[in-house]
């Protein structure tokens, strides 16, 4: 297995802005007169959006197509895992109120209910078992992700809002892995509609942000997804 690094898009830019105050020096003011435009610029109100960047392009936001970091980066603040780690690494529920194991072979998750995709399609059992059948089935062998869920015979619909993930052996980092990169849930109905090809460049997730436009090799602008579970977040409108 592969060593994954997860880093939400939100936290490499809270990073990114540290790094850069902590580095920046005052000028000396060799000036004696004030600058009317200089202060007005002070006092104008800044956008609510950042601008970053990235090492390179990962050329698919499909989240079993790549390990790379440049796709973490900005495709966990548009996607979302079962469960998801905090600042500190720990695992805390996502989009997962709960779980338990109900034996030593199956792993119960309860889902968590009212949550919404990008494009309006309902985030539930299905998705959830869609995402993992398509993980470990063909389209999965595609790309390096499947490997890391080896231990995953299969997901089971118990209900709506319940299922059950049935194990071919114990997996004490399985959790971990849910959190991020290919454990991350994708909607079945916008999937199936549009195809593979047009998911790579156009993703899908129950995110703060939604993927507004994408360059390859160029730029990716995300905005604010209005219809957020967490309230209060996002904090930006764009980045």
């Amino acid at each position: 297995m592969k060593k994954k690094v997860g880093i939400t898009a939100c936290s490499a830019l809270l990073v990114l802005a540290a790094a850069l105050g902590g580095c920046s020096s005052k000028p000396a003011d060799t000036s004696t007169q004030p600058n009317p435009q200089s202060k007005t610029e002070a006092q104008a109100p800044a956008k609510n959006e950042l601008t970053l960047g990235v090492n390179g392009d990962p050329h698919s936001w499909d989240p079993i197509d790549t390990f790379l970091l440049d796709w973490s980066t900005v495709a966990t603040s548009v996607f979302e895992g079962l469960v998801e780690r905090t600042t500190d690494l720990k695992i805390q529920p996502g989009l997962a109120e709960s779980w338990e194991f109900k034996d030593d072979k199956t792993l119960q998750f309860k889902l968590r209910q009212g949550v919404t995709f990008h494009n309006g399609e309902p985030f539930n059992a299905e998705a959830v078992k869609f995402t993992f059948d398509r993980l470990l089935g063909e389209e999965g062998k595609k790309g390096p992700q499947q490997a890391n869920y080896a231990s995953i015979d299969r997901v089971e619909v118990v209900n709506e809002f319940t299922v059950n993930m049935i194990l071919k052996e114990k997996d004490p980092v399985l959790l971990t892995k849910l959190a991020g990169y290919g454990g991350v849930i994708v909607p079945p109905k916008y999937y199936k509609e549009k195809g593979d090809e047009y998911f790579n460049t156009h993703p899908v997730g129950t995110g703060p942000f939604k993927m507004d436009s994408y360059e390859k090799d160029n730029k990716v602008v995300l905005v604010k997804n209005e219809n957020y579970w967490k309230q209060g977040q996002p904090k930006l409108e764009k980045v």
